[in-house]
């Protein structure tokens, strides 16, 4: 299948050992044991004679993957589009089943044919990163506005404010500790309730809502979304990402944070977050291996299991109904597919300087994560492309990635129509 799911499976190096992916997570019982043959030989060191002393092979075990080949291809199809039309650097493209934590494509643009690894390795040896390493779990980034739904869902969960709170009037700008924040347009929305502001992806109300949960809530609630540590996927080389500790927030830190930026994240952990959303607020445990085939033939189901409760029932429902708010009426209008109640959540985001100091000029990463359908979820998608150059914000360039991909899904597993 050439490059098909690759940085998924990885491959088998010339030692006969597992690299990247699958095959070197599962390396152990993949391998199997090699057999042994006893031999006589000459002076001149020839054989003149196998012993009957000779060990026999042991194959290893096999393992099925959650992902669905078609999917996974229409996937890096859409994505590979994508990435072309946007000018973007590399993209991510991740499918969640909220309801089991069943990964079912998950895929990088740019790939590699991993019966070639060799070659690829010379053809990307002057590259940044190596090209084998799978960027939706090992490489964190500052996500923007698609960390707001979570935000507010801590909010709701403590009490703090309800879906129709309203508070305001909100400016262009606010300044805290004499940093300027701006909403994205730089147009001031006025008096809004809380729905009102993830419809119009409002930095400024999201600074409200960062005030009314509070430094310490927030942390908290954002550790129990799983940020700040492992997803614990079975697939090598996550990586965590990083909140800063709350001994040293400031009122600059809870208002960064409050629209997704000032901390890293991995796209992974953004699907993590959004299947919690979408399983009622339960976290589902995610893997991508769905059963353990041993070589006597048994076989060994992963089961599907919950991490923890992370959010009220009640709450998930309150903010998968806002999201579908932000499609039908809020900026994400152009994500509507016909028939069905669909929720998510653009994120344009600032790019930090490589010292640490301030964020690049004119430089962004732009993000969507969206579920559906709203009222029984089916599938979480996740899309980050980085340092796109075809537009501004990612309306213009993730959202029609996640449009084509989510409509592909819901025809393809033939889920039924909401009206």
């Amino acid at each position: 299948e050439k490059d098909l799911a690759s940085h998924i499976l990885g491959f088998v190096n010339f030692d006969f050992e597992g690299n990247y992916g699958v095959e070197q997570y599962y390396s152990k019982i993949l391998k199997g044991e090699p057999g042994l043959l006893v031999a006589e030989k000459d002076n001149k060191g020839r054989i003149i004679n196998f012993l009957d002393e000779d060990v026999k092979p042991k194959n290893g075990d096999s393992i099925v993957l959650t992902i669905e080949k078609n999917v996974q291809f229409k996937m890096e199809q859409l994505l590979k589009e994508g990435v072309e039309f946007a000018g973007a650097q590399n993209g991510q493209i991740i499918v969640v089943e909220p309801k089991t934590g069943s990964i079912i494509a998950m895929a990088s643009n740019p790939s590699f044919d991993p019966n070639k690894f060799n070659e690829v390795a010379e053809e990307n040896k002057d590259r940044e990163f190596s090209i084998f390493i799978n960027p939706a779990l090992s490489y964190a980034y500052e996500p923007g506005s698609i960390l707001k739904p979570m935000i507010v869902s801590i909010g709701l969960d403590n009490e703090k404010f309800e879906p129709d709170s309203k508070g305001g009037p909100f400016s262009n700008m606010v300044v805290v500790q004499g940093y300027e924040i701006h909403t994205a347009l730089d147009k001031g929305y006025g008096d809004e309730t809380v729905t009102q502001i993830l419809e119009n992806s409002d930095n400024v109300g999201m600074v409200w809502v960062g005030n009314q949960i509070g430094s310490d809530l927030m942390r908290e609630g954002l550790e129990k979304f799983g940020f700040n540590q492992k997803t614990g996927i079975d697939l090598p080389g996550e990586t965590s990402g990083t909140i800063l500790g709350i001994k040293n927030w400031r009122d600059i830190h809870r208002a960064n944070i409050s629209f997704g930026q000032g901390l890293l994240v991995t796209p992974l952990q953004i699907a993590q977050a959004y299947a919690t959303l979408g399983n009622d607020g339960e976290m589902p445990k995610l893997h991508i291996v769905d059963k353990i085939i041993r070589k006597d033939g048994s076989e060994e189901l992963i089961n599907n299991s919950v991490v923890r409760r992370v959010i009220k029932t009640e709450t998930a429902n309150e903010v998968r109904r806002m999201l579908q708010s932000v499609i039908d009426v809020g900026q994400s209008q152009k994500a509507k597919i016909d028939g069905y109640y669909v929720g998510g959540k653009t994120g344009t985001a600032q790019i930090a300087k490589s010292n640490g100091t301030g964020y690049e000029e004119d430089m962004f990463n732009h993000s969507y994560a969206g579920i559906a359908p709203i009222g029984n979820p089916r599938f979480v998608v996740i899309i980050k492309l980085e340092k796109p150059s075809a537009s501004r914000f990612a309306d213009g360039t993730a959202l029609p990635i996640f449009k084509k991909a989510m409509q592909f899904l819901l025809s393809y597993y033939q889920v039924p129509r909401d009206y």
